[in-house]
């Protein structure tokens, strides 16, 4: 918190500041204040409470040797552990009341108080002025933002991390989507689709002329040894989130599911803040996140988490996917860190974390736009960067590939116009799962492309993305009429990071289904990732993608093409590889078994604090030690 300065409001001696003024990249010029009557939805982030504790305790349930492996919190432990006390909330609510904000609701896990009113009386309660702008490309409105961070009276700014919704400049969009048209099409048609492995629940011929379909995925990656087991596992105890911007189509939806053979009966919608908009790539992303984990894991219990597109919809949609208990939560959608408020990456980080105390496995895709992830958000081709959510610490991120299936062969994704994204953060420092505390860093992790200046990052180096990787390059047939890229309504073939996320999601969720996990979740699931990657099982869990006859980087700017070379092991373009799922079952030594299994190294590994501290966890609901982790 800035020191305290002196407030233009009456009652209060003393007002500061709350994080930082919003940044103006990709902006051309202020066109006026934003409307008095404008409505705005903010979030005021409150700190939890004993954060380094959280830290290690979000590490020890998700390290494998760790006393509180796979044993994470209650919804309930968490509240009373960690989020602020009655008190703290009272007085934070109590002034913002006073200074004019009277529609605040709380969200179940007491981090986010969630503030509905017009833009003056915010203007005026946090003594900022909120304009608009337009893009510096095309004459098109860019949004609009505060010209200061904004204030709080100075009795309750500590209790206070971040306040988000000040700026609307730079929305998430689909992380990695790329509609297959023509010639893309006839790449990967007719010659890969015969003989094919089925889908599970049918043939779902309409789908074949389109792009791979879910039965023919499934069979890439090993996820029909668990549908073919003496008890299927189709995910049926095992809850998916899905965190979409825009509406998706139920009837869309509906019509996948008939092809195959399968029921959208465990499937809901819940709108958050009234919910995102209909149509264009919005609803066609929605359509392939549902459609993809629906194709995968029939069994699983999915929720749709609507939002709309702005930053306090970001915060509360995640919130309330965690809250909510889900097993996996996944997206499809972000934004480059660069474009990023730094209070939306603050705020997130604290769910994120909590997510991997309670248990929960986040999973997000990594972009289409390679190593210059903000070419798709701000134009900005010229530098590296890599996209939020996925660059998150807690956070697992996933790269593409373009696979063939006749002969089997996995590359790295790159066309010359899309790659898949991945890269060094310039947020977050290397967490010790990467480091390799106590297992021996995974080869290629630390390597000529490694820093430590990007995230200023004191020693050591900065987090690296993807985790894994799963195809991209191969259009994955869907079904929509959201009219996106100028698609007929029907059946046709999508690309992109987009797919290989809730690929990925949906194989998390049949893990915790599987009889090795035996009632539990995977959790925070790069601890393991690592782990396994460090050990001799490595092979059987873990397909290494080689550049071959494909890409050998993931630059589309060959100014960059010497960057993030394929390598084995662990490289910024394909991460540890792809998945070899296995029959799940205990002993097996496919991937889902090996997630699911309690050994481990017997090293403490965190996400920031020491080896040390983390032996000291208790057995009860908090920790005992604490530390310094990657939470704010």
């Amino acid at each position: 918190v800035p020191p305290a300065g002196t407030g233009s409001h009456p009652g209060y001696p003393a007002f500061v500041r709350v994080g930082a003024t919003p940044a103006l990249a990709g902006v051309a010029a202020r066109l006026g204040p934003l409307p008095a009557a404008t409505e705005l939805d903010l979030d005021v982030v409150l700190r939890p409470r004993r954060p380094g504790e959280l830290a290690l305790l979000a590490s020890a349930v998700s390290t494998p040797g760790s006393p509180r492996y796979h044993r994470p919190l209650s919804a309930a432990q968490f509240r009373a552990d960690f989020a602020p006390g009655t008190q703290q909330i009272d007085e934070v609510l109590s002034a913002l009341r006073r200074e004019g904000l009277g529609q605040l609701s709380m969200t179940d896990d007491h981090l986010v108080v969630h503030v509905h009113a017009s833009a003056a009386a915010i203007e005026r309660a946090m003594a900022t002025t909120i304009y608009r702008y337009r893009a510096a490309r095309g004459a098109s409105l860019a949004g609009y933002a505060a010209d200061v961070a904004p204030e709080l009276p100075s009795g309750v700014a500590g209790l206070v991390a971040s306040v988000v919704g000040l700026e609307s400049l730079h929305t998430v969009a689909p992380s990695g989507l790329v509609v297959a048209h023509g010639a893309a099409l006839s790449r990967h048609s007719s010659s890969r689709v015969a003989g094919a492995v089925q889908a599970t629940g049918g043939a779902c011929a309409a789908a074949a002329g389109a792009g791979y379909t879910a039965g023919q995925i499934a069979g890439a990656y090993g996820l029909t040894g668990l549908y073919g087991t003496a008890t299927p596992d189709l995910g049926q105890s095992s809850s998916i989130a899905l965190i979409e911007f825009a509406s998706d189509i139920p009837g869309d939806v509906s019509t996948y599911a008939s092809c195959y053979g399968i029921s959208t009966g465990a499937l809901s919608v819940h709108v958050v803040d009234g919910g995102g908009p209909i149509g264009g790539l919005g609803s066609l992303e929605a359509d392939l996140d549902a459609e993809d984990v629906l194709g995968l894991a029939p069994g699983a219990t999915i929720s749709i988490y609507d939002a709309p597109n702005t930053d306090a919809g970001t915060i509360d949609a995640w919130s309330a996917a965690i809250d909510a208990g889900s097993d996996v939560i996944s997206t499809s959608w972000g934004v480059c860190e660069a474009a990023l408020d730094p209070g939306v990456a603050s705020a997130e980080n604290v769910l994120f974390e909590q997510a991997a105390a309670l248990g929960e496995t986040v999973v997000a895709a990594t972009g289409d736009s390679g190593s210059e992830d903000c070419s798709g958000s701000t134009g900005d081709a010229s530098a590296l960067a890599v996209d939020d959510p996925a660059s998150q610490p807690y956070v697992t991120a996933v790269g593409g590939t373009t696979l063939s299936l006749s002969p089997r062969a996995e590359t790295a994704w790159n066309d010359g116009s899309n790659a898949g994204g991945g890269g060094v953060s310039s947020l977050w420092p290397m967490p010790a799962y990467q480091l390799g505390s106590g297992d021996g860093s995974v080869a290629g992790v630390v390597s000529a492309d490694s820093s430590a200046v990007a995230c200023a990052a004191p020693t050591g180096y900065c987090r690296e993305v993807p985790d894994v990787a799963a195809d991209a390059g191969s259009p994955y047939a869907v079904y929509s009429t959201a009219g996106a890229g100028g698609t007929p309504a029907g059946w046709f073939g999508v690309e992109g990071t987009s797919v290989a996320a809730p690929t990925w999601a949906a194989l998390f969720a049949l893990s915790d289904s599987s009889s090795a996990c035996a009632g539990h979740t995977v959790g925070f699931a790069n601890p393991a990732l690592y782990h396994v990657a460090s050990t001799a099982r490595r092979s059987s869990a873990l397909r290494a993608v080689v550049s071959g006859g494909g890409s050998s980087n993931n630059s589309t700017d060959p100014a960059f093409s010497q960057l993030y070379p394929v390598t084995a092991g662990y490289d910024m373009v394909t991460g540890l590889g792809t998945p070899i799922a296995g029959n799940g079952e205990p002993g097996n030594a496919g991937l889902v078994a090996q997630l699911c299994a309690g050994e481990g190294s017997g090293a403490a590994a965190t996400a920031g604090g020491t080896g040390a501290a983390l032996a000291a966890a208790s057995a009860g609901g908090g920790v005992s030690a604490t530390g310094t982790g990657t939470g704010t």
